[in-house]
């Protein structure tokens, strides 16, 4: 029985040749949402050629059918990095690529329409070194309106060719010049199970003189499942985050400043903690947020003691 997609083998045989773009997608059990994702890029509009890298950081290789699914309507390749990390998945998927631009999408994304077309126009009239999409969120039903609206899935919007700050980047959903990137490894190992290897690594290209900018019509929707929007998690990932800020920013003050920045996030962190207690019998929703405020400031805390949450050590 031919694949549900074949009617796109023709079409893609054409869009496919002398590829400008490598789009890289970093996996990892996850093949529902893997397949979702490669049909999306079936329908791109207007884009340049492009070929695909996907690298399944499952030992076990269980993107690997739905790979095989698209092969002949993408120019595919598929490589399993069986150690896991966030870093290194991302350093492979850089090896594997050849060309000028590398765009990065992750596997519970979905990529509109024109989405690699408005990436690369923005790239080619800006000559940035990253150009960085907007992600719209779809929650599960069951995800409720104050973790909705806790500010964690908040993003502001840019207008195209707008300069982006390294916090607010990611590789989630951007593209790269290739000869922007400090190393064929850019991405520090050092992540690899923390998070937060993309925003070092925007953090270090812009530190040396990289220009980071906003392609807003770049859209992807990222899925959001109860089990990746409820109250741990937030708090658990701000907690995380704060560290990262910790590790990524801090090294770089003197001890006066390290004093000083501990002393606001205990006092800051403490005040939101307080307010958010408070506020959660009668307001959830800002109750939540203070939550998330809060633990932020007491990540960057546990991150001076030397304590690292490694929320990607299992499968997540």
């Amino acid at each position: 029985m031919p694949s549900v997609y074949s009617d796109k083998r023709a079409e893609a045989g054409l869009r496919f040749l002398d590829p400008q773009i490598c789009v890289c997608i970093p996996t990892h059990r996850r093949p529902a949402q893997l397949e979702r994702l490669l049909a999306s890029l079936l329908e791109q509009q207007d884009a340049p050629s492009f070929k695909v890298v996907i690298v399944d950081n499952d030992a076990a290789r269980s993107g690997e059918p739905i790979a095989d699914k698209f092969r002949g309507q993408l120019s595919l390749t598929y490589v399993v990095e069986p150690i896991r990390g966030l870093a290194r998945v991302r350093n492979r998927a850089v090896g594997a690529s050849d060309l000028k631009y590398i765009a990065f999408i992750d596997d519970d994304h979905c990529a509109s329409p024109g989405w690699l077309a408005s990436h690369y126009r923005v790239a080619i009239q800006t000559g940035a070194a990253a150009v960085v999409g907007r992600s719209m969120v779809s929650f599960d039903k069951e995800v409720p309106d104050f973790i909705k609206d806790c500010g964690h899935f908040n993003e502001r919007q840019y207008a195209d060719g707008e300069t982006v700050p390294w916090h607010q980047a990611t590789f989630a959903n951007c593209i790269v010049r290739r000869d922007a990137l400090p190393s064929t490894s850019p991405f520090s190992e050092n992540f690899d199970l923390t998070g937060g290897e993309d925003v070092d690594l925007f953090y270090r290209m812009i530190a040396g003189g990289a220009r980071v900018v906003a392609a807003a019509q770049a859209v992807t929707v990222s899925y959001r499942p109860a089990s990746r929007a409820n109250l741990f998690w937030v708090m658990r990932r701000a907690f995380r985050n704060g560290g990262t800020i910790v590790e990524i920013c801090w090294p770089s003050y003197d001890w006066k400043k390290k004093i000083g920045a501990s002393l606001n996030a205990a006092a800051f962190g403490a005040a939101s903690a307080v307010k958010g207690a408070w506020l959660y019998p009668s307001d959830r929703t800002s109750a939540v947020q203070h939550m998330v405020i809060a633990s932020q400031e007491f990540g960057k805390l546990v991150r001076l003691l030397g304590i690292r949450v490694k929320e990607y050590r299992h499968h997540h």
